[in-house]
């Protein structure tokens, strides 16, 4: 079966970026999670996500940059139209959401606490 990249069928609108992220709702053994357990989980995750696809009017991120992006950023999931093999899930930000792009090496460390600055 041929490998079909989501940037190759499906272009978001105007100045919007979409992301690979993990998504989830409730346990493997079908336990609902609540909401602050979500919020826990995707900080948990870090927010550094990896480009999929661009619109476009996206004039500073391309395919494959890696992005950090605001924390309260309005995600748009994008319908199931595209299967990932990872399990992974698709979301659509908008341009001004994101705060800067990241090297890939970083976007690997998922939270802050495993990174140390000097």
């Amino acid at each position: 079966m041929k490998e079909i990249k989501l940037s190759d069928i499906y272009v978001p609108h105007s100045d919007s970026i979409v992301i690979e992220f993990e998504f989830i709702t409730k346990t493997k053994g079908g336990i609902e999670l609540p909401d602050q357990m979500l919020k826990e989980y995707a900080e948990s995750q870090g927010f550094a996500k990896q480009v999929m696809a661009v619109g476009p009017e996206v004039k500073n991120y391309k395919i494959g940059d890696w992005i950090l992006f605001n924390s309260r950023a309005q995600m748009i999931p994008v319908p199931l139209i595209y299967h990932s093999s990872k399990g992974k899930q698709h979301g659509q930000i908008h341009e001004y959401d994101v705060l800067g792009k990241v090297d890939s090496d970083f976007a690997k460390v998922t939270t802050t606490k495993e990174l140390t600055i000097n």
